[in-house]
C-alpha cells in the first residue's frame, strides 16, 4: 500500500512540475526584424517586446526617426505563444544557422528567462533563433514569427507606417 500511495505521489509531483515548467521556461521575448539592404528612405525596422504579464511594446524605425508604442497582450495570446514558443524548438535545442541568403528581410527572435528567485544571482537565460533558419526548423519558427507580429494591434503598424511614408513625402 505504501509503495502504490509512493508512486502516486512521485506522479502526481512530476506531472505538477512538468505542467508548471511549460509556462515557466520563457519571462519576456524580442523579435527584430529589418527590410535589409534596400534604398535607404524605404528602409525600415521594427522591434517587439512581449512579457509573460501581458505588456507589449512597439518599436518602428524609418527615416531616422523612431515611433514607440505600446499594448496589451491577452492571456489567449500567451497561453498560444508558450505553445509556439515550444513547438519552435528553440528553448531545448541550440538551432545553427541555415543556408545563407543574400539579401532580403531578416528576423531574428531572442527568448529570455530571468530567474524569479531574488537570492539567485544569475544572468536571464537568453535563447536565439539565428538569422537564416535550418529547413527542419522553419515552418515551426516561421508560425511563431507570425504570432508575435498578430499580438501587435494593425492600428499600431498602420499609424508607424503612415507616419515613416508621411516623412518620406516630406523630404
Amino acid at each position: 500500500m505504501k509503495i502504490l500511495l509512493s508512486l502516486i505521489l512521485f506522479a502526481f509531483l512530476t506531472s505538477g512540475c512538468a505542467s508548471s515548467k511549460k509556462e515557466d521556461r520563457w519571462t519576456y521575448l524580442q523579435y527584430d526584424f529589418t527590410t535589409g539592404p534596400i534604398s535607404p528612405e524605404y528602409y525600415y525596422e521594427y522591434s517587439i517586446n512581449i512579457e509573460t504579464n501581458g505588456k507589449g511594446a512597439f518599436t518602428y524605425k524609418a527615416g531616422g526617426e523612431t515611433y514607440n508604442y505600446t499594448f496589451n497582450v491577452t492571456q489567449t495570446q500567451l497561453a498560444k505563444l508558450t505553445d509556439a514558443i515550444e513547438k519552435s524548438k528553440i528553448l531545448d535545442e541550440t538551432i545553427k544557422d541555415g543556408e545563407t541568403l543574400i539579401g532580403g528581410p531578416t528576423k531574428k527572435l531572442k527568448v529570455f528567462y530571468v530567474n524569479p528567485d531574488p537570492n539567485s544571482d544569475q544572468p536571464p537565460k537568453i535563447y536565439e533563433t539565428p538569422y537564416f533558419i535550418p529547413k527542419e526548423y522553419a515552418v515551426n519558427i516561421q508560425k511563431l514569427y507570425e504570432l508575435i507580429v498578430s499580438t501587435v494591434p494593425q492600428d499600431l503598424f498602420k499609424d508607424a507606417q503612415k507616419k515613416a511614408e508621411d516623412l518620406r513625402n516630406k523630404n
